[in-house]
């Protein structure tokens, strides 16, 4: 049975003042919440059950969504109490075999990713976790000065900008894995990514080239907004 894990019981403190009443997850980009837009995006893939990880507000996430019927996927709800972070909620999913994998996405990306594609490369290589990740340019907003030992001037480059990869917030794990989670306790995904390195385990980066946005800020908010009223069938095909 193909299944997600997403964490939707952030407070969304970047999203603010609108997320002091509505979750996060909740929030509209044309006629669907961020949420329910990546619902879909699992069920038309051929995912059968999600576990949605809530938290702030949560009860209003399960009014709107209830069992998932309406998406076409099972809903399971798991409430945290207090926050565990990124990877921590996982730890309170108790029905993970270890012969499975499961895809864990936040709750507040727009994306064109095939999911059911990066669960199959996962599932058919040696890896305990796999990390999706893009490529981006990250701008210095300063001059940046190499030295040598004597303290003199080796290079003076004018706000430079570099190409890195960055986490897209999807990330497919291997259910032998979750022993190095503790239950209850706050673990973050880049944590958990350096247990699984350092205990023996691949943590392979699959790399997309496809769209991606993350809607934690007012401006790509409106970004995204904007995306859906040009094409509002552009990630619902």
């Amino acid at each position: 049975m193909s299944r997600a894990v997403i964490l939707a019981g952030g407070i969304g403190s970047r999203l603010r003042p609108y997320t002091t009443i509505i979750p996060k997850p909740l929030m509209p980009l044309g006629e669907h919440p961020i949420l329910e837009i990546l619902l879909l995006q699992l069920a038309r893939q051929g995912f059968e059950r999600v576990d949605l990880c809530i938290g702030y507000l949560g009860h209003l996430i399960r009014a709107y969504f209830g069992d998932g019927e309406r998406q076409g996927i099972a809903i399971e709800y798991h409430e945290e109490e207090t926050p565990l972070g990124t990877m921590g909620a996982v730890a309170n999913i108790g029905d993970i075999g270890p012969d499975e994998s499961i895809l864990l996405m936040n709750g507040d990306i727009l994306t064109d990713l095939d999911f059911a594609s990066v669960v199959g490369a996962h599932a058919a290589s040696s890896a305990g976790a796999t990390i999706c990740v893009t490529r981006r340019r990250a701008d210095m907003e300063f001059g940046v000065i190499e030295v040598d030992d004597a303290g003199d001037l080796v290079a003076y480059h004018e706000k430079p900008s570099t190409e890195v990869l960055v986490s897209i917030g999807v990330n497919v794990i291997s259910g032998s894995q979750l022993p190095l989670l503790e239950p209850g306790v706050r673990t973050d995904v880049p944590t958990f990514m350096e247990r699984v390195r350092h205990s023996g385990g691949r943590v392979r980066c699959h790399e997309t080239t496809g769209f991606w946005l993350d809607l934690g800020r007012i401006d790509d908010y409106q970004a995204a907004a904007d995306l859906i009223a040009e094409d509002p069938t552009r990630f619902l095909p």
